[in-house]
């Protein structure tokens, strides 16, 4: 007697992938995609506008005041170093037109000379 063969059956996808099958609670993949890159763009757009409202603000600040506040040069152009040719009154007369003071060194970050 020949023996009977057995009937495979086809092989399916997961459940999702079969037609007329409800998803199951995964909903659609898509949708939170679209969901992420919406908000993505929300977000990209919201910082673009406070980046152009932010520096609106500060141009109509500063407009027109660029030369208003008075520069104040904190250098010299006099060098002090080792080997130096100079006297100790040279010294002294650069050091008070630059507005040093002479201290006696006791108080706290005070420069005596």
């Amino acid at each position: 007697m020949a023996k009977k063969r057995r009937r495979r059956s086809k092989k399916r996808g997961p459940p999702s992938k079969r037609r007329g099958q409800p998803r199951g609670r995964a909903g659609r993949p898509g949708r939170v995609r679209r969901l992420r890159r919406r908000l993505g763009l929300f977000g990209l757009v919201a910082v673009l506008v406070w980046a152009l409202v932010e520096g609106l603000i500060v141009y109509r600040q500063f407009e027109g005041r660029r030369w208003s506040v008075p520069a104040r040069v904190y250098a010299s152009p006099f060098e002090l170093y080792v080997g130096r040719n100079i006297d100790q009154d040279g010294l002294i007369r650069v050091l008070e037109e630059l507005g040093y003071r002479r201290a006696d060194g006791a108080e706290v970050g005070a420069a005596a000379w």
